[in-house]
């Protein structure tokens, strides 16, 4: 019996071409800036939010470290799942939504975060901690499905593996940064402040984005 092998007819991208395309997507450009900024805000708050909150607060370093990760975290976990859901929701009717999310939840982590770096009243702090904690799980709830939105799909894998390496470089650097800074006399509430500011400008980005995603896929 003679079997007829299908051949594909569809274009194989080359890693060159592969490349070209993302050195070209200005979005994936606008969306490797807001992830860099994003990371050197939440690395530099993983490293030195315990050490702030043990000396403003005047707890110990246990209770500190507990604090610092039991809030930011327990809130994120929640983040990702309220975002995620929120995001799919409302994708229906708008398809910015996973624009939209995170962009909205860093509009309101900014100023609370600020708000913790300033305020000498741990309730206070708690609840800036915990924004920002909700905050991060509306990003890390929405990076990849955005990612798919803006990348053609045989090039995604090597855009949020680019953006996770932009990630990880900036955020180690910062927290080496904050230990530079706080041995030559820096103030961490300063440092903390930067981190908001950087938020804030990394949502800013995403409105960039608004216009140059595709029609949803089905």
């Amino acid at each position: 019996v003679e079997q007829t092998a299908s051949i594909s007819t569809s274009p194989v991208a080359t890693p060159s071409i592969r490349w070209n395309g993302l050195v070209k997507n200005p979005s994936l450009w606008i969306l490797f800036v807001h992830v860099s900024l994003l990371a050197s805000a939440f690395w530099l708050c993983n490293g030195w939010l315990p050490v702030f909150l043990k000396e403003n607060f005047s707890m110990g370093l246990g209770n500190a470290g507990i604090s610092a990760t039991g809030f930011v975290q327990t809130a994120s976990f929640a983040g990702i799942l309220i975002g995620g859901w929120w995001a799919d929701r409302w994708f229906r009717t708008n398809r910015n939504a996973r624009i939209f999310v995170p962009l909205i939840g860093f509009l309101i982590a900014a100023p609370a975060f600020a708000g913790m770096a300033c305020t000498s009243v741990l309730a206070i702090a708690v609840f800036g901690m915990i924004i920002f904690g909700l905050a991060r799980g509306f990003s890390d709830a929405n990076l990849m499905p955005l990612v798919c939105q803006i990348v053609p799909d045989n090039q995604r894998a090597t855009a949020y593996g680019i953006l996770n390496l932009s990630g990880c470089l900036t955020g180690g650097l910062l927290i080496y940064a904050g230990g530079y800074l706080r041995d030559h006399g820096f103030n961490l509430s300063n440092a903390f402040l930067t981190a908001a500011g950087m938020m804030f400008i990394a949502a800013c980005l995403l409105l960039l984005l608004r216009n140059k995603t595709p029609a949803a896929q089905s």
